[in-house]
């Protein structure tokens, strides 16, 4: 993720973690580390989208 994100590249995080939040949130179960890490990855790329030179 980190070379997807110094290259101006999407990451996988909705593939990734982001399928498990989804199943976790349908099934009814808590997985909290897992939606801070989809939230702070998704910042760092909305971040260094905006702010490339």
């Amino acid at each position: 993720m980190l070379q997807d994100i110094q290259s101006g590249r999407r990451t996988e995080i909705e593939t990734l973690n982001g399928a498990v939040v989804k199943l976790a949130h349908e099934s009814g179960v808590p997985v909290p580390v897992n939606e801070v890490v989809v939230a702070m990855v998704k910042a760092k790329e909305s971040f260094s989208f905006n702010h490339r030179h």
